[in-house]
């Protein structure tokens, strides 16, 4: 493909042209003109490093699902899923589970992009959905274990817990907190959008006020079943500088 751009510096004019090749090369041209003439070309040629490509795999989950999975890629700061040459979704993931999707055949196919650069498409994926696929099975996230609470201060508490996993990924946490063991009363659902988190202070509590917690994870798709709840004492002054023990809900 040829471009042609015409810029113009104090009194003087030049004309650059550019090629954009296949392997990602720009080729470019300048030439100087005036009303005597143009210049001879000269040539520059600028290389392009793109993203690499990513491998895609894909399966049928149901009579209206499917679930993408592919490789991470170096420098990418997130995927673009491409279905029948749209784009569905764009995120910083490397799974996906598309529900919705009509009876016929489906073309899948994902790029990566960062900033400035992007890759070229992944391998094609085609996937047939029927009205005598499989039942839904999509697998929750793991149940967060080892979650218990630790460094209790006057109005803050600290949870901590061992990250949950999934086969396609874990998007993040949220945590319950209630003032009863019964979750009834004061409740309140503290979201964490990092899956790699494995502790969290809560914050602005009550004085001398005895809180209850539980979290679960989540996907794309499903949320993770509650774990075992935790409860601790948000201390008097004196009392949070005596008491750094941690209360564990379950065993690691």
């Amino acid at each position: 493909m040829l471009k042609k751009t015409t810029k113009h510096f104090a009194s003087k004019q030049f004309s650059i042209f550019y090629f954009l090749a296949k392997n990602d090369n720009r080729y470019i041209k300048a030439i100087a003109y005036n009303t005597s003439g143009n210049s001879s070309f000269s040539t520059i040629t600028v290389n392009v490093q793109n993203l690499a490509a990513t491998i895609l795999s894909g399966a049928v989950i149901s009579r209206s699902a499917v679930r993408l999975n592919w490789n991470a890629v170096a420098g990418a700061t997130g995927y673009k899923i491409w279905r029948n040459g749209f784009v569905l979704a764009v995120g910083n993931l490397l799974g996906y589970v598309i529900g919705g999707l009509p009876n016929g055949t489906h073309n899948f196919k994902v790029s990566a992009y960062s900033k400035s650069k992007q890759s070229n498409y992944s391998n094609l994926v085609p996937l047939t959905l029927t009205t005598s696929g499989s039942s839904l099975v999509v697998n929750p996230p793991s149940k967060p274990t080892g979650f218990g609470t630790e460094d209790a201060g006057e109005t803050t508490i600290g949870l901590v817990w061992i990250p949950s996993t999934n086969d396609i990924n874990v998007l993040g946490y949220e945590i319950r907190m209630a003032t009863d063991a019964a979750f009834t009363k004061n409740v309140e659902d503290i979201p964490i959008s990092n899956s790699k988190q494995d502790s969290f202070t809560v914050i602005d509590l009550l004085p001398a006020t005895t809180y209850y917690f539980k979290i679960r994870a989540r996907d794309n798709a499903n949320w993770s079943d509650y774990s075992l709840a935790a409860n601790d004492t948000a201390t008097t002054a004196m009392s949070a500088l005596l008491s750094n023990e941690p209360h564990s809900s379950e065993n690691y």
